[in-house]
């Protein structure tokens, strides 16, 4: 049993038990944890969950397992970027933006209204996504989730030389996560969204066509939900050759559905909301508006599944000889994909041809002498083809011990990936240009040195990426997504972590992280609308642009003291440079081709940990450990998004936590 708590309110418990093994083989693990209270920015909260059952059963050469786990979640978010002046004025200022003239340019040009010059920064811990409703903190931006998996597992070793194991699992997520529909007026002295204003409205105002005893919500929080369904079979096969010689062959299928809705999560004060996004269903009209009338719950703006199919075969040869090593391994897969969209126009399928999003409520369709509409037997809800992928890996590598302390490896490899889901399809069940997989290539040399006092490894690398599809997801300010295809990135960079054992109870650590990481092609990137609805596409350029959000160098270092047998205490010093803000595709045109982002400054961390174990009563044992996160109270940036300036004052970002602690006692038997 665990049990933690920090200093802003997060509490945590945790029991686990194994019951080793039982009379007539079986085994059982159960573990349970219990996550709830504040989190670090303003109105944001974690209510969590989460649970992990395994029984096993060891009969002759097999062993069956089942076992399932789960963690249904919900968080309140802080998902709005903000100018730097608005979080810190020193942080503004060691950035080289003149703060006053900042305050000044954001309180007369934003629609946000974040802060006013009087005002000043809000601090580290602001959160623009909440406002005041009925008395109590209300945040827009919840996440929520829950995605039990289930697993089937069959091993069997006929003998020492084979093993044959295979896995059979089922994912089920629902969850999503929610947003204002419109964006609302903010406080300007404290800075919070004026929830209570669409409250008051939302309980008072009617739409007569509607309904004249109902009160209609002009605004409301609406979810974007993910759910999903997602089966699989994992097969694999080792044999061990001889001493030299091992292998390795194995299959893999998947089938998943995604369903992408939005829903009605809060009607903030009204009784419905109208939503006549769906083209299939009733047009409103006196005494018939039913349809249109969304209760919580409901799905608006948009509704459609996505299909994956993927199969799949693997292999793996090993060789090993007093000072070589090598493996070989390889797989080819296929990957089709397939989009329903359920608020669209249906289809008409004929015999002879199939008329796409061809009627909707009301619509007719004339053809060789018929009448169709969304009733007939011909009509389908907007169905894409399926789009299949073929992609295939080839990795090798090999590694020769010169002596007993040193070594060098080589590693290399090529992989041919499907492009994701949606690049594929639009929001039209379009099919978007240039659809290509995303393939990489990649090679990395190493060397490595263990002695009883010293151990290190040094390695380089060098990858490239063709058609790579961002990271993160890029968005705008007003919401709006990118959606890029064909964009090229090169990788390239130097590793190297060590461990000093200074005294048998003084240990110092390492690690260094040099790194390049450039965006170098152009591409084209198609910019879709909170609804989904295809807005424009822009030709840019990013050639040697950085990759952003990513500290392309690190440097670490730790000095862990064992005081006594069981109580240690562990500093640790954390540096991090050359991070670059996120792109803007629609600001890399035209004259600013090619620019580069703003970059962020550099920074460093110093965290403590520490823990003792204490043994008593011969089966028992408490450990207490617990730490102090950035001790320096250090104010910094994690990410941010480049502005139309590429510079710190139109940047938009996010900051790391300030300084914190956690406790935490662990018993066990």
């Amino acid at each position: 049993m665990k049990q933690e708590v920090n200093n802003y309110g997060l509490y945590k418990t945790a029991v686990s038990y194994n019951t080793g093994l039982l009379k007539g083989n079986w085994g059982v693990t159960l573990a349970g944890a219990r996550k709830w209270g504040s989190s670090y920015a303003d109105a944001t909260y974690t209510d969590a969950w989460s649970y992990f059952l395994k029984v096993q059963k060891k009969f002759n050469k097999h062993l069956l397992s089942f076992g399932v786990n789960g963690a249904p979640q919900s968080h309140g978010q802080r998902t709005t970027r903000l100018p730097i002046a608005v979080i810190d004025k020193g942080l503004a200022e060691k950035a080289g933006i003149n703060y006053l003239e900042s305050l000044d340019s954001i309180s007369n040009v934003s629609s946000s209204q974040f802060t006013t010059p009087t005002i000043g920064a809000r601090g580290i811990r602001y959160n623009p996504n909440y406002g005041i409703m009925n008395g109590e903190d209300f945040n827009e931006k919840v996440n929520f989730f829950h995605k039990p998996q289930f697993n089937l597992t069959h091993s069997f070793d006929p003998n020492e030389k084979m093993n044959l194991t295979t896995v059979a699992y089922m994912s089920i997520g629902k969850g999503g996560g929610t947003s204002m529909k419109n964006q609302t007026a903010r406080d300007t002295t404290t800075g919070l969204i004026k929830m209570q204003d669409v409250y008051d409205y939302n309980s008072t105002h009617f739409a007569n066509l509607y309904s004249t005893t109902e009160h209609v919500a002009s605004n409301y929080i609406r979810a974007a939900n993910n759910d999903h369904v997602w089966y699989g079979l994992l097969s694999t096969f080792n044999y061990r050759i001889n001493k030299k010689w091992a292998a390795m062959l194995g299959i893999d299928a998947r089938y998943y559905k995604g369903s992408h809705y939005q829903s009605i999560y809060n009607l903030m004060g009204g009784d419905y909301a109208i939503d006549n996004t769906d083209e299939n269903q009733q047009t409103p009209s006196p005494g018939n508006t039913a349809s249109s009338m969304k209760r919580v719950g409901d799905k608006v703006s948009y509704y459609n599944d996505a299909f994956v199919k993927w199969g799949g075969l693997f292999g793996q040869i090993e060789y090993k000889k007093d000072k070589w090593s090598a493996f070989l391994t390889s797989s080819v897969n296929e990957t089709g994909y397939q989009r329903v969209d359920y608020f669209k126009k249906k289809d008409i399928v004929l015999a002879d041809t199939t008329f796409e999003q061809a009627v909707g409520y009301g619509d007719t369709l004339d053809y060789n002498g018929n009448r169709y509409t969304i009733n007939s037997s011909e009509a389908r809800y907007a169905t894409t083809a399926q789009k299949w992928f073929t992609g295939a890996t080839v990795k090798g590598g090999a590694n020769y011990n010169i002596d007993k302390h040193h070594n060098v490896f080589f590693n290399t490899g090529f992989l041919s990936i499907a492009p994701k889901m949606n690049t594929v399809f639009d929001n039209n069940n379009k099919e978007f240009l240039d659809i290509k997989n995303q393939k990489v290539y990649s090679v990395e040399l190493g060397y490595g040195f263990k002695s009883k006092k010293f151990s290190s490894n040094v390695n380089g690398y060098y990858t490239l990426w063709r058609n790579k599809p961002p990271s993160y997801t890029p968005t705008t300010p007003d919401g709006d997504s990118y959606n890029i295809n064909g964009l090229d990135a090169l990788h390239k960079g130097i590793e190297l972590d060590f461990i000093y054992k200074i005294l048998p109870n003084l240990d110092l650590e390492g690690l260094a992280s040099i790194g390049d990481w450039k965006t170098i092609s152009g591409s084209f990137a198609t910019i879709v609308d909170a609804n989904g609805v295809v807005l424009d596409t822009v030709d840019f350029s990013a050639k040697n642009v950085h990759v952003g959000d990513a500290a392309q160098i690190q440097y670490g270092a730790s000095l862990r003291y064992e005081i006594i047998d069981g109580l240690y205490v562990k500093l640790r010093y954390t540096y991090f440079g050359k991070n670059y803000a996120n792109f803007d595709p629609t600001n890399l045109v035209a004259a600013n081709k090619d620019r580069e982002s703003w970059q962020m400054p550099n920074y460093s961390l110093l965290d403590f940990n520490f823990g003792y174990e204490l043994k008593f009563l011969k089966k028992y044992r408490a450990t207490l450990s617990g730490g102090v996160m950035n001790i320096l109270n250090t104010v910094y940036i994690t990410d941010a998004q480049n502005g139309e300036g590429f510079d710190a004052s139109t940047a938009n970002v996010f900051v790391g936590m300030g300084r914190r602690f956690n406790v935490a006692l662990k018993v066990g038997f």
